[in-house]
């Protein structure tokens, strides 16, 4: 009898975080705001944060937390502020309409205000970063 393992992620965002087993690729379920835990059959997989993946493992019985970091900016522009990965690429934006970012640890940068300000995420944290 197979018997699965359970993913949770706390804070997850609006849009969700696709469970991607890791060999195949294949899409095995979404977690969000709305269904924070999924039912995975034990493996590996990539939880995605926009296009950032953070690896984790289902064993049977058990439950995984992934509890991500989350970047906010108060009174966020309209247009947003881009928040890009290590490589300069652009991975998510925070904006009026949806201010705060989950995010699996790692270091970033953020464009507040026409200025581009590097900060390191580890898990839990909860950064903010103010608008002049």
């Amino acid at each position: 009898m197979l018997e699965p393992g359970w993913l949770t992620v706390e804070r997850p965002s609006l849009r969700g975080h696709n469970a991607v087993e890791r060999e195949t690729g294949i899409l095995h379920g979404r977690v969000s705001r709305l269904k924070g835990t999924i039912a995975l059959m034990p493996g590996e997989y990539d939880v995605m944060f926009n296009n950032i993946p953070w690896p984790m493992k289902i064993e049977k019985g058990k439950t995984t937390r992934l509890n991500p970091g989350t970047v906010t900016v108060p009174r966020a522009h309209y247009a947003g502020h881009k928040i890009y990965d290590s490589q300069g690429n652009v991975i998510g934006k925070v904006s009026n309409t949806s201010n705060s970012l989950p995010l699996p640890p790692g270091n970033y940068v953020i464009e507040v205000d026409g200025e581009k300000i590097p900060f390191s995420l580890k898990e839990g944290d909860r950064l903010e970063f103010d608008r002049k």
